[in-house]
């Protein structure tokens, strides 16, 4: 199933029409691989869904074992920062530049998602070479594309730095062909060559597009050190004139706005602040975009943008404000403990050094993304007071039983603390017994508004760390220039 545009209905348009065709689909996953032992939700979108699929009734008796010990159905702007953030793996730095089209990136030379999105004065000056060169097209398939699946979920450096000995690797295989007699020269041309040359025109294909990602994101330290301040808000003052300077230099339409949602989802921006960026932003770009701004409030990614005669009086703003603010998403990051700086368990990272123990390796040590934290805590919790413990102080986080009853983790951890121990007893009451830790090892996630391949690559981290079995889905993958790119077309 793919629903392109149930990220601007949920969360741009308010329109949950969407919701139903979706509900049926999950349903029909549960008739074919059965109904898992526990379902975790959070969010309105995701409660709303099981609701659905509570009212659809119950599903027709199997003999066959479940394919899921567990669901994990979570709505994107729970996470707003997993697509916010620049990317450090191969797979998300493609979908970050080039356009993605039925499960394939068009690598074109001459326009991408970086350069089209560049103001008029800037485009010229990033014009490639070979601009004329017909756009090749990569299928995001592992099955298909050897090169893409060894390198898709691993950092860009690294899958760069291979593609290029790969090169070099082929063209001293092709050398040996000087070397020959003329009857190995036959065999080697009818049997081994085809492979070759069919292996090397993938290879030159993935070599050209990691160039063009180098080309396109030529600051890209500087990038993910301005991104690691904003989620520890770090200098604020700084922050705001860091991204106001990107705004002027580099005139991204799409990505410097993307900078600003990142700082009001971690630290939050002042409605004067906003202000005054939206008034540079459409003197760059026209003030006919000066709607986006209302767009991207509706979706919780900035405030509402005030009029002048509405902002804070500057006797107001000058006012002392309290020097320790936390906002809601530091609070959950610091409980579920995203931010690397805060990780000191084999659910965290102790340091940014330790990037390739750590899930956070897709964000360059900074940030782990949430489904890939509460998969890891739901394959280790061993009892429900456990699973508890880590959960009970996020709000909108809601468990459903087999049972089709809904609770929440605390209260779940509660009842099985009081329930009398044996399964006779537990039957006597009523009461479910405790699926801590689930029997079936694999987990089915599924993201309300769009996927991103960090937090797919970060699931797949998990998976190996832990034995199980994680299967991520969504309506879309979505990149984070797309998340904002949404708000232009309503």
């Amino acid at each position: 199933m793919e629903l392109p545009n149930l990220y601007e209905c949920l969360y741009l348009q308010g329109d949950s029409s969407p919701l139903p065709a979706v509900a049926q689909s999950l349903r029909l996953l549960q008739m074919i691989c059965g109904p898992p032992a526990v379902i975790l939700s959070f969010g309105s979108h995701s409660a709303q869904l099981l609701q659905m699929l509570q009212a659809l009734g119950k599903l027709p008796e199997s003999s066959n074992p479940p394919d899921y010990g567990g669901w994990l159905i979570i709505d994107r702007d729970k996470d707003y920062p997993s697509s916010l953030l620049t990317p450090a793996i191969y797979a998300g730095l493609l979908l970050e530049v080039f356009q993605q089209r039925a499960g394939e990136i068009v690598v074109d030379n001459s326009k991408n998602k970086i350069s089209s999105q560049r103001v008029e004065l800037l485009q010229s000056k990033q014009s490639s070479k070979g601009a004329s060169s017909k756009p090749i097209s990569v299928r995001l398939n592992s099955a298909s594309d050897e090169i893409y699946g060894d390198n898709r979920y691993k950092h860009f450096a690294q899958a760069s730095s291979w593609i290029r000995a790969q090169v070099k690797a082929l063209g001293l295989e092709l050398q040996k062909l000087n070397d020959m007699q003329l009857e190995e020269m036959h065999d080697y041309v009818a049997r081994k060559l085809p492979k070759l040359t069919e292996l090397k025109a993938k290879v030159l294909r993935h070599l050209n597009a990691s160039e063009i990602v180098i080309q396109m994101l030529g600051n890209f330290r500087r990038l993910q050190a301005l991104e690691e301040d904003i989620l520890n808000n770090v200098s604020r003052k700084r922050l705001l004139g860091d991204i106001d300077e990107l705004l002027t230099t580099d005139g991204q339409r799409y990505n410097t706005l993307r900078l600003l949602c990142l700082l009001h989802h971690c630290a939050g921006v002042a409605p004067e602040e906003l202000q005054t960026f939206a008034r540079n932003y459409c003197n760059m770009f026209g003030h006919r975009e000066l709607g986006v701004f209302q767009q991207l409030a509706q979706a919780g990614l900035l405030p509402q943008l005030l009029p002048e005669k509405k902002a804070p009086t500057k006797l107001l703003a000058n006012l002392p404000l309290p020097k320790f603010q936390q906002t809601e998403f530091q609070a959950n990051a610091n409980r579920l403990k995203l931010l690397t700086s805060c990780g000191d368990g084999p659910d965290g990272a102790a340091s940014s050094k330790e990037v390739q123990s750590c899930p956070s390796f897709v964000f360059n040590g900074t940030y782990i993304p949430l489904v890939a934290q509460l998969c890891s805590i739901l394959l280790r919790a061993n009892t429900a007071e456990e699973l508890s413990t880590k959960l009970a102080m996020i709000e909108g986080m809601q468990l459903h039983l087999d049972s089709n009853r809904q609770t929440t983790p605390k209260a779940y951890a509660a009842q099985q603390k009081t329930q009398p121990p044996g399964p006779a007893a537990a039957a006597s009451s009523g009461a479910d017994a405790d699926v801590f830790p689930l029997r079936l090892r694999n987990l089915f996630v599924f993201v309300v508004g769009g996927a991103n391949y960090a937090e797919i690559a970060a699931c797949d981290f998990i998976s190996k760390l832990t034995g199980a079995h994680i299967t991520v889905a969504s309506d879309s993958l979505m990149a984070g220039s797309d998340l904002i790119a949404a708000a232009f077309s309503n």
